[in-house]
């Protein structure tokens, strides 16, 4: 069995994303199709209204979490350089 190497890997890990991605868009496409012709546009439409707010909600986050992720590991890290120093 021969390995594969790691550019192989990216290749394969690039195509399956891409692959993914456009499952997921075409799904959305065809649900909300259904979901005008079952439910009617006034639900589609209600229904968008929360979906965006939910999407803009997500944005205001910017890595907010990330930040306070990184800056509660740099007090950690020089308590832990500090305490190392002194052995």
């Amino acid at each position: 069995m021969e390995t594969k190497s790691r550019t192989e890997y990216s290749a394969m890990n690039t195509t399956v994303a891409v692959i993914s991605r456009m499952t997921a868009i075409l799904m959305g496409f065809v649900t909300r199709v259904i979901f005008t012709h079952t439910l009617g546009e006034n639900y589609v439409g209600i229904n968008g209204l929360f979906t965006d707010i939910l999407n803009v909600l997500s944005l205001t986050e910017l890595g907010a979490g990330t930040a306070i992720t990184y800056a509660l590991y740099r007090r950690s890290r020089r308590a832990t350089s500090k305490s190392s120093s002194r052995r």
